[in-house]
């Protein structure tokens, strides 16, 4: 760690230090062109162009002087931006080959039988190691890693470790956790979470109030991946931040890709925070769908003054229980709904038993927008065939064209 924020620091300072110089010696060329002659140090230099500068008012020199200046530094900057480019595409290049290299052997490392043995083992590691001195060396063998762990559905962290141990590479990837670029943090802070290390817990929580929203979720995620009992997510998740709902859902594939963790959906429904309580009401939809208990607590968010929140409640309602036990609920809320609202509730709907429903739609159809109109004959006539009778022939344009529609699929 203290490695890595010396090198950062001493990258910065011989960039400044690399600008000094070239402004000094401008300003020093620029006073030796001015005199006749000069003698710095004990060195004396005779001016050959002073009489024709001298020629001129000494304004023109510096603007003649500031001309130089200016198209110096622009064949600076070309120079080194073409530097810079080729050195890129160059690190580009190698991090491919590098990926392929360390792909095809930790493919063969995990899942061939060839390796079974310790000896095998011992010489994949002398071959391996030669190859993991470098930054761009090491970050493709994490991404090799990565992309085989999330396409793989088995747990490869035992034997990863077991090869990071032999290969001595802990320190130089958790190292990435306090360097400047993003791409390594993200990457040092997803193979640290995959490897259950807990050792850099502390550093992981700052990078979760980190301004980098692909930083801060990755953190996030890796932590719910880390974590070891409720609280411990509890306490931190979007405390600062306004999480969005990408964010959100990339923590709960976490949660959902981790059996082994068992969130508390309902200390997370209770907590006065916005962020916590999207995150348990989508979970309550995935991960507890099965649980009737505690419906109170979904329900009591369907009067929400947020939109967004009312639709994850109508959404992992509807989840745990089927619309008929909702009858009470629908009847009073369904017309004040958004039509976004009003379709996912229409959407989620099986097959409708409660005639105090049937009767409620039937009539409150008449007052919707179009599409809501066919959803609700959609599952009307679903649950009641008989209703197709009912609105053949209505005089409403709209709720015809929705009939059209609809009936159709019935009468085939």
């Amino acid at each position: 760690m203290f490695l890595a924020k010396t090198i950062k620091f001493a990258r910065t300072a011989l960039n400044k230090l690399f600008w000094f110089i070239v402004i000094a010696l401008y300003l020093a060329l620029f006073y030796i062109f001015y005199f006749p002659e000069t003698t710095i140090s004990g060195i004396h230099f005779t001016n050959p162009f002073y009489e024709f500068i001298q020629q001129f008012p000494g304004w023109i020199y510096f603007v003649f002087c500031f001309i130089v200046v200016s198209v110096s530094f622009i064949f600076i900057f070309i120079a080194r931006s073409l530097y810079f480019t080729i050195k890129r595409e160059r690190e580009t290049a190698q991090r491919k080959r590098y990926y392929k290299f360390f792909s095809y052997i930790l493919t063969n490392y995990f899942l061939s039988d060839y390796f079974n043995t310790e000896a095998r083992k011992r010489r994949l590691f002398r071959k391996v190691k030669p190859y993991l001195k470098k930054r761009s060396q090491l970050t493709s063998f994490i991404e090799a890693h990565l992309k085989i762990q999330e396409t793989l559905a088995m747990d490869l962290s035992g034997e990863l470790l077991h090869l990071i141990d032999r290969l001595q590479l802990m320190k130089k990837i958790e190292s990435f956790l306090y360097q400047g670029e993003f791409d390594d943090k993200i990457l040092a802070v997803k193979i640290i979470s995959y490897l259950r290390i807990n050792s850099s817990d502390e550093q992981i929580m700052k990078l979760a109030r980190s301004k980098n929203v692909a930083l801060r979720t990755e953190a996030y995620a890796a932590l719910i991946r880390l974590m070891k009992n409720d609280e411990y997510l509890l306490h931190f998740i979007g405390e600062k931040f306004e999480l969005s709902m990408l964010d959100i859902n990339v923590i709960v594939n976490s949660v959902l890709k981790n059996q082994k963790i068992n969130i508390d959906y309902k200390a997370l429904l209770s907590f006065k925070n916005i962020n916590k309580n999207k995150l348990g009401l989508i979970l309550a939809k995935y991960r507890y769908s099965s649980n009737t208990e505690n419906t109170a607590l979904i329900t009591g968010f369907i009067g929400n003054s947020d939109p967004g929140i009312r639709l994850l409640a109508w959404d992992a309602l509807l989840s745990v229980i089927s619309i008929n036990e909702t009858a009470d609920l629908i009847i009073e809320r369904f017309e004040n709904e958004t039509e976004e609202i009003k379709l996912l509730i229409l959407q989620k709907s099986e097959i409708i038993t409660d005639s105090r429903i049937s009767a409620f739609l039937s009539e409150a159809i008449y007052r919707q927008p179009l599409l809501v109109k066919i959803e609700t004959l959609r599952i009307l006539f679903k649950s009641d065939i008989n209703l197709l009778a009912k609105f053949d022939g209505v005089t409403d344009d709209e709720l015809a064209k929705a009939y059209k529609e609809v009936s159709c699929v019935f009468i085939n």
